[in-house]
């Protein structure tokens, strides 16, 4: 969560936040957001630099940023990557080093019921995070559902799909937003891309 590490002033796996950040920010009214589209947009495609070099008219602070996001990415890709290998390894909770130690988790592992898991949003809703959620109010009641359960149970919901996938290949078969009013549609479709 990019915007939750640079509000909280985080240092996230141990790397320090660069100052160019702050001086983006500060300095050439750039936004949270700006800077982590122009890092997420680079990263996937590095074609965009040029426009987020222009823009910010300096390699050197482009470069700083794009490390920072990199460095991080990777870093905990590979922690991700290395918790999910644990579940494999059925002698790690075994280990005499580790006879103290709780392993936790956030999804429910049908097998493996040794490991317990947190339910971030209460019982019913063991597999489901909160970034993958929607909270609907219905009859005074909350309820979590994926966007995709909302899709599958309520026709009036429309997924909308990039309009020129070349440009975004990689999201070409995801669906860009879900959206149920039409107007709201037309104004989206009304936005020049960058």
């Amino acid at each position: 969560d990019w915007l939750e590490i640079f509000h909280s002033k985080i240092s996230p796996n141990e790397i320090a936040i660069p100052e160019s950040i702050h001086k983006l920010v500060k300095d050439k009214n750039f936004s949270i957001d700006d800077i982590i589209r122009m890092s997420i947009s680079c990263i996937l495609n590095p074609g965009n630099s040029f426009y987020w070099i222009n823009r910010i008219n300096s390699n050197i602070e482009f470069d700083e940023v794009l490390d920072f996001f990199y460095k991080v990415s990777i870093r905990s890709a590979k922690k991700y990557i290395a918790i999910h290998l644990m579940d494999k390894i059925d002698d790690v909770l075994l280990s005499k080093k580790l006879e103290n130690a709780i392993r936790l988790t956030v999804h429910v592992k049908k097998d493996r019921p040794d490991i317990p898991a947190i339910s971030l949003l209460g019982n019913g809703y063991e597999n489901k995070l909160s970034q993958h959620i929607s909270t609907l109010l219905l009859k005074n009641n909350l309820i979590f559902k994926t966007k995709l359960e909302i899709v599958l149970e309520n026709n009036s919901i429309k997924q909308v799909f990039i309009e020129n996938p070349k440009k975004f290949y990689w999201l070409s078969y995801q669906p860009l937003m879900y959206v149920s009013d039409d107007d709201f549609l037309q104004n989206i479709y009304n936005i020049q891309l960058v």
